[in-house]
């Protein structure tokens, strides 16, 4: 054997072939309390196209009913397709006033609910249960620890709530989704899908258009189904999705399969590689982000890129503010409103922050714009006086 081609060997062992080609999961949340005759059609699609599909699978139902005799069957029926992985998707998908299923809650009680519910899904599916998809995407590091103890090999949550813990596991992996499937089919159209990376894609029965029905007369019951992504695709949609995929030649991977024996999937160091770190909020359109995919090493351009923009960003708002204030102050006719507006805008802020509008996800960069604007007038303001005071 020539050294060349020792070389190729050596290479291939050591890099896995997830990242030589580009790898798609699929994982489909809330069977169990979700449309149960969709997913006959759904994962013959899924077989149709030779893909892969990752079920996480509620074991009890949030009003705490048993599951029903045709879902226990075609559970059954979907467990032993090889292209099905089950997950346990908590234990029966509630929230509480003081956080989620299994954030903010009691260990000991969080520990019990996994393990019932893993119980369940195993008694139910006749295998072993592996993954654990916490409900919400939500959780805490008493979750990580008790989904380690009780033998999971994986938690899939989502890659913007990584924990900022030190948890050090050389079996417990993460595989968190990293974009839903509205957001992939878009990317995917536009091709911006790239080569060499990982997605995972997260399903709901809800995105699709044939289980509208089924949500529209169980609004009342099941309202934080209700999305953006709510309809938006269809089956057939799906479909032509997956051939495009098809003809890109992708990987398909189960959760469990992608991170086995690979080093990289462990939860600090995705929980290091994906953060991407934030000083001050900023409109989305601005943000720097990981454009669906997973990253396994460090990019420092995205983990730290966003506080440089942030700072530029409201630096710049700052600066016009001082530049617009200086020219109208150069207008008579606008003297008059210069100190009135900044009052407007001094009371705004303190609305704004005594309702807690700054702590909104979507919505709290508009406070800190109000400041910036401030700040810029303020400026402005004060120097001109000082001026004046000088000229005295």
């Amino acid at each position: 054997m020539n050294k060349q081609k020792l070389y190729i060997i050596i290479i291939f062992a050591i890099i896995p072939f997830s990242i030589l080609c580009q790898s798609i999961i699929f994982r489909i949340d809330d069977y169990g309390i979700d449309n149960p005759y969709f997913y006959k059609d759904f994962s013959a699609i899924i077989n149709k196209y030779s893909a892969k599909i990752s079920i996480a699978a509620v074991p009890i139902k949030t009003n705490e009913q048993q599951w029903t005799s045709y879902e226990d069957s075609l559970f059954n029926f979907l467990s032993n397709l090889h292209y099905v992985e089950i997950c346990q998707h908590g234990y029966n998908h509630k929230s509480y006033s003081y956080g989620t299923e299994f954030c903010g809650r009691d260990s000991i009680i969080q520990e019990r609910d996994i393990k019932e519910g893993k119980h369940l899904l195993e008694k139910k599916s006749r295998k072993k249960i592996l993954v654990f998809v916490p409900p919400f995407n939500s959780y805490d590091s008493n979750t990580l620890n008790i989904v380690n103890k009780l033998g999971f090999n994986v938690i899939s949550g989502d890659v913007r709530s990584l924990l900022n813990v030190n948890f050090n596991s050389n079996k417990l992996k993460s595989v968190p989704f990293t974009v839903n499937l509205s957001d992939f089919i878009k990317l995917s159209r536009e091709n911006k899908l790239k080569k060499d990376k990982i997605y995972i894609v997260l399903i709901h029965g809800y995105d699709f258009v044939e289980n509208k029905s089924y949500y529209d007369n169980i609004k009342d019951q099941y309202n934080n189904y209700y999305s953006s992504n709510y309809a938006k695709t269809n089956l057939e949609e799906f479909s032509i999705l997956l051939d495009l995929l098809n003809r890109k030649n992708v990987t398909y991977y189960h959760l469990n399969e992608i991170s086995y024996n690979d080093s990289r999937f462990n939860y600090t160091n995705i929980a290091k590689t994906n953060r991407i770190y934030k000083l001050l909020p900023m409109p989305r359109i601005f943000e720097l982000t990981n454009n669906g995919y997973l990253r396994l090493d460090n990019d420092i351009i995205l983990n730290y890129g966003n506080i440089i923009i942030e700072i530029l960003f409201y630096l710049i708002i700052v600066i016009l503010s001082y530049i617009i204030t200086h020219l109208l102050l150069n207008i008579k006719l606008f003297n008059v409103f210069i100190s009135p507006l900044t009052i407007i805008i001094t009371f705004l802020i303190i609305i704004t922050i005594n309702t807690k509008g700054w702590k909104d996800y979507a919505f709290g960069y508009r406070v800190y714009i109000l400041f910036a604007l401030w700040f810029g007038i303020s400026i402005k303001i004060m120097v001109r006086y000082i001026k004046q005071k000088c000229k005295q």
